[in-house]
């Protein structure tokens, strides 16, 4: 740390921060025993930024944080204003993430509980990263928007670029988040041609009917899925007896057909 401490009156620190842990599991271990897996599991983290802390702000300017491989840059603002509901502004940029990069950032606003660490106060996201890779597929770039309060969970943009050729745009609208989440989610899936899409995803889900079905088809009829646009509605509704009711519709064309 290197700045300016204010001790009298209120607290404030003024300056700039780094931390840098090269065993994070080791490093979880004394801090707390309520960390996820996913950040034991990291090879090495930390970060750095110019910071102005009070009590009742903390901002952290030209940030760097480091989890594992993945690297953000951007800032954090959270604030505890008197007589209203605490706020985070979270804006990030990365780089290259993986499956457990990505765990481990998710890890920071769900428990592996499952959990809302953000339950107290509204949070308003955005990041943008890429390439990200997990499940066996790869985006080139995934940017999106969320804000969340008290369980209510709006998305205002989630942009999948670069997926085996395909784009994915989605918004959505999610309510008691993360417990038991119900609500609808708008997206669309538009491509020159689907058919690298579906071959990628029919060979890392080979038991899966639907996608199986898909792939024989596009591999007979190798046109059939070129200029596709398909516009999904996902939704997820109580049924009252403590299970969710999932439905999906589609339509959409591709190739000559239209649905």
């Amino acid at each position: 740390a290197d700045g300016m401490l204010s001790v009298e009156d209120h607290f404030g620190f003024t300056g700039s921060l780094l931390l840098a842990v090269g065993q994070p599991s080791g490093f979880a271990a004394w801090l707390s025993k309520d960390v996820d897996e996913a950040i034991r599991r990291l090879p090495a983290a930390g970060f750095k930024a110019k910071v102005d802390l009070s009590e009742n702000r903390q901002s952290f300017s030209d940030l760097e944080l480091i989890l594992g491989k993945a690297k953000f840059s951007g800032s954090i603002d959270s604030t505890q204003p008197d007589g209203a509901r605490p706020s985070v502004l979270m804006q990030l940029t990365g780089g290259e993430m993986d499956l457990d990069g990505l765990a481990a950032f998710a890890s920071i606003f769900i428990s592996d509980k499952g959990a809302n660490r953000f339950s107290d106060r509204d949070l308003d996201f955005q990041i943008k990263a890429g390439p990200v890779s997990a499940l066996g597929l790869s985006a080139d770039t995934v940017d999106t928007a969320l804000r969340l309060r008290e369980g209510l969970l709006e998305i205002d943009r989630l942009s999948i670029g670069g997926l085996a050729g395909a784009s994915i745009s989605a918004t959505g609208r999610v309510k008691d988040f993360p417990q038991s989440p119900t609500g609808k989610l708008n997206a669309s899936i538009v491509a020159v041609d689907l058919k690298p899409l579906i071959d990628v995803a029919a060979e890392h889900y080979p038991d899966n009917a639907v996608l199986k079905g898909l792939a024989s088809r596009a591999a007979a009829y190798p046109e059939l899925f070129q200029d596709a646009r398909i516009d999904l509605l996902t939704s997820a509704a109580d049924n009252g007896d403590g299970t969710t009711g999932l439905a999906l519709s589609a339509q959409g064309n591709a190739g000559a057909s239209v649905s």
